[in-house]
């Protein structure tokens, strides 16, 4: 299988659980860090906000350890707290990923991570969603911090693709948005997208060069 995956992470391979009761307007590793500094840490709201709103408006590609190191928060302790904290209300988006991704890597294929989440939301994301040692999967984890440019950019992919070190026909996306997972990287060379379909999220899109998937499992049918 001579296929290298750019693959999204959120709503591709990790989704909120139907039953969640945490609203998604204040979910997010921000609101963890919040509820950590002043719950674990006892600090002020007030000081933590103030702090929060320095990076955001001084520090144009902000990585989450930006907002650790400030704060004064040490990243181990906190990332396994943020573990812990969201794994209530977000979960796989499909049973055994790993198993999925496993196997097809053994069947040839490449998997890279794109992502508008940092490098550590990436493995904090990754961690989430079943993937604990993500490296055996993935040659390189390709977020908007380091590209300086979020998906919906075009230079986002312009950056990736060099990156990858891998011919430009060999590269397909994977991911769930019509826009940022088929349009723009299709738009600057990338040949083939698979666009996930679940629940019918993305009837009608029709465009060369896509595939329309109900899962990532059905990839183990469509490819050798």
């Amino acid at each position: 299988m001579n296929r290298n995956f750019l693959t999204d992470i959120d709503n591709t391979l990790l989704t909120f659980k139907p039953e969640a009761q945490v609203p998604r307007s204040t979910s997010g590793v921000i609101n963890v860090i919040r509820k950590y500094a002043v719950e674990e840490k006892k600090m002020a709201l007030e000081s933590v906000n103030a702090k929060i709103d320095f990076v955001r408006k001084t520090v144009p590609w902000w990585s989450w350890w930006t907002f650790l190191e400030l704060l004064e928060i040490d990243p181990v302790l906190f990332w396994d707290y943020a573990y812990e904290f969201e794994s209530g209300y977000l979960q796989p988006a499909e049973p055994d990923l790993y198993g999925t991704f496993a196997e097809l890597k053994r069947r040839g294929a490449g998997f890279f991570i794109t992502s508008n989440n940092p490098l550590d939301g990436i493995l904090h994301k990754l961690r989430l969603a079943g993937f604990h040692e993500p490296e055996t999967i993935f040659t390189s984890f390709l977020g908007a911090t380091q590209m300086q440019a979020m998906k919906a950019d075009p230079v986002f992919w312009r950056k990736v693709i060099p990156l990858t070190q891998c011919r430009k026909e060999t590269l397909c996306t994977l991911g769930d948005d019509f826009n940022d997972d088929c349009l723009l990287p299709l738009s600057e060379g990338i040949r083939s997208c698979f666009l996930l379909n679940r629940n019918g999220s993305n009837d009608g899109k029709v465009m060369e060069g896509m595939t329309l998937i109900s899962s990532i499992s059905k990839l183990k049918e469509l490819l050798p």
